[in-house]
This record gives structure tokens, C-alpha cells and sequence, in this order.
């Protein structure tokens, strides 16, 4: 059976995504930032540590969800773009109460990391050792890591809007299970018909 022909077409490849690999890796940096920089008992570091669980969390039950709903998939993966777009204003409100600098696109630090291209939390944090380092030991190392993880969070969103823009466009242009059902059981009825009627004409040449 070709993919094409199967009712249920390929799902669950969210590991692959690298929305899905920016979110998890975010998720694992705001554990580490907020362990070390947000007291366990700061309704904060629960609300940012949930986001970011919910982030990656939900890219992933979308992709499984994919195969039997289309709208399941959409759903989850814009409820996965308002977590990671609420983490975000926490890191940006945590830099604007300790009256630290929140940094522009284009500064040199985070420009290096985009560079390096990060996939693993002991890359990000040797990243944010060599921020540090060379700053002369002068910026605060939460300083650099809320910047680091507010340009993760850039790209993580960029690209999971681009995945649910182009999901939408797919279920507008497709349709869902349901509309997949009914072509699938419309072609074999007339697959059937044309084997029928094909019968009937070789029985007419005997």
C-alpha cells in the first residue's frame, strides 16, 4: 500500500523537529536558570519550569496526535507557541527586575551562539562560561544565560510558527481523517466498480 493509500499517514516524527530539539533543550536550560537563580519558593520558577516543560511537551503530543487529528496537531502546536511565548516574558521580566540588560539581536555574545549552533545543555553552558570569561568576569552570569535563553527562544518560536502555518495550510488544502476516510473508501468503491465492469466485458467475449 502506498503512503498515498494509507489511512493513517506517518506520524510521531517529532525528535526530528528542531522545534521540538530547541524546545527540549530550552526546557532543560530553564531548569538549570531557575535551580540557581529563582528560590524554589517563587511562584516563578514553577510557572517558568512548567512552561517549558509544556513547550516541548506539546510539539510532541501534536506530532503522535497527527495521525488520527489533523486539528489535534494544530491545536497542540499553538498551545506549545503561547508557552514558550510566556517563558519568554519571564526571562525578559527577570532581567527587568534585577535592572539587567536585556540584549539585542545582533550583540556580539548572542550572534556567538547562534554561530555555535547549540544542541545540549553542557554546550549552552560552556557558551554562557565563555560569555563570562571574556567579559573579564564582569557580567553576571544570569545576565548572560537570560539572554542566551530569551535568543533560543526566538528561533524556537520562529520555527514552530512557521510548523503550525504550514500545518494549517496543509489541513485547509487536505483536510483531516475524516475527509482522508472518505477518499480512500471513494477509491476503492471504484476501484471495485472498474474490476466489475471489467468482468462483465470479458464474459460478453466468451
Amino acid at each position: 500500500m502506498s503512503e498515498n493509500e494509507r489511512l493513517l499517514p506517518k506520524h510521531g516524527g517529532y525528535k526530528n523537529l528542531l522545534s521540538y530539539q530547541l524546545a527540549e533543550l530550552i526546557f532543560d536550560v530553564t531548569v538549570l536558570f531557575c535551580g540557581k537563580y529563582i528560590p524554589v519558593r517563587d511562584r516563578t520558577n514553577d510557572q517558568m519550569v512548567q512552561s517549558g516543560r509544556s513547550g516541548f511537551q506539546n510539539i510532541a503530543e501534536g506530532s503522535v496526535d497527527s495521525g488520527v487529528s489533523k486539528k489535534s496537531e494544530i491545536k497542540l502546536t499553538g498551545i506549545a507557541i503561547g508557552c514558550m511565548d510566556e517563558l519568554a516574558k519571564d526571562y525578559k521580566k527577570y532581567l527587568q527586575k534585577k535592572k539587567l540588560e536585556e540584549w539585542p539581536p545582533q550583540h556580539p555574545a548572542l550572534l556567538d551562539l547562534k554561530r555555535r549552533q547549540v544542541k545540549s545543555l553542557d554546550e549552552f553552558r560552556e557558551w554562557v562560561k565563555d560569555v563570562w570569561e571574556q567579559s573579564g568576569k564582569t557580567l553576571p552570569p544570569d545576565q548572560v544565560a537570560a539572554n542566551g535563553a530569551l535568543s533560543l527562544l526566538n528561533l524556537a518560536l520562529y520555527l514552530t510558527r512557521k510548523q503550525l502555518s504550514a500545518l494549517e495550510k496543509k489541513f485547509i488544502e487536505e483536510g483531516g481523517i475524516t475527509e482522508r476516510m472518505y477518499r480512500l473508501r471513494k477509491e476503492a468503491r471504484e476501484r471495485g466498480e472498474r474490476r466489475a465492469a471489467g468482468t462483465r466485458t470479458d464474459k460478453d467475449l466468451q
